[in-house]
């Protein structure tokens, strides 16, 4: 597991469960922040984890893939000893279905939040030549998120995440926004072999990740799957509307647990 000390994993609260939060592509730990409030009610340890700290701290070095950063966060989930639910927004959703399929303890549920297609999101080439240039700059971060948001969050918030964007290097949005244009074609045009409880949350006008791509190239993938559209949000819903998300969450856990009781 990774050390507690790692700076791209944050732990909070302790229980008999654990909700296990990934972030997407341009994002850090700290976009779930907006949500610990009210999952951390649910009497579970939350932990956060980096896409950084999944890749073993090799990320932006290729040769990297999809499936090595799934591979850091199925090494975690064997090693939590403690039913578990895993929650991925946009890329970390493809993350956590990899990582779900292949761990040895398999999670008792999945979140997808604005998840994009396994097989590849086949992001608008305007927007991958805008997000590889965001290395350092974070006004231009502030400016690609925004454009992709209904709600934006607060000046204190958005200015945390953009920063922490902003340091990633160059080589890493590459390989980031790579593994989340292209996705995992074999795996993404065939059923899941993920059998456990899915729910994925879309936001009402996502236009990475639209409701009509969520019912159409995600969801059939799975088995019994259930689906919430979040309401005057964009692409970040736990930003946008994350009380709505926390409750969704919140219940979706409550439910899937309830057996293990």
């Amino acid at each position: 597991m990774l050390p507690q000390g790692s700076p791209g994993l944050r732990r909070t609260g302790t229980g008999n469960h654990a909700i296990v939060l990934v972030p997407g592509a341009l994002d850090s730990t700290s976009v779930w922040d907006e949500l610990l409030p009210d999952i951390s009610a649910c009497g579970a340890e939350v932990i956060q984890v980096s896409l950084q700290d999944l890749s073993g701290g090799e990320l932006g070095r290729a040769p990297f893939t999809l499936h090595n950063i799934a591979s850091g966060l199925a090494q975690i989930l064997d090693q939590l000893g403690k039913p578990t639910i895993v929650v991925g927004h946009g890329l970390g959703a493809l993350i956590v279905e990899l990582a779900a399929s292949r761990s040895l303890v398999p999670p008792h549920g999945l979140v997808l939040v604005a998840p994009s297609p396994l097989a590849g999101a086949q992001l608008a080439p305007a927007f991958l030549e805008n997000c590889r240039a965001l290395s350092g700059k974070p006004e231009r971060v502030r400016q690609v998120r925004r454009s992709h948001m209904n709600a934006p969050p607060p000046r204190a918030v958005s200015t945390r995440l953009d920063e922490a964007t902003a340091r990633l290097s160059t080589g890493a949005l590459h390989i980031l926004l790579s593994c989340w244009d292209i996705g995992d074609r074999t795996s993404g045009n065939s059923p899941s072999q993920y059998r456990g409880s899915v729910l994925a949350l879309a936001g009402e006008r996502d236009r990475l990740c639209t409701p009509h791509m969520l019912y159409a190239r995600v969801l059939p993938r799975f088995e019994r799957p259930k689906a919430r559209v979040i309401r005057r949000s964009g692409h970040w819903p736990q930003l946008e509307q994350p009380t709505a998300v926390a409750q969704h969450v919140a219940a979706f856990v409550a439910t899937t647990l309830a057996p293990l009781q």
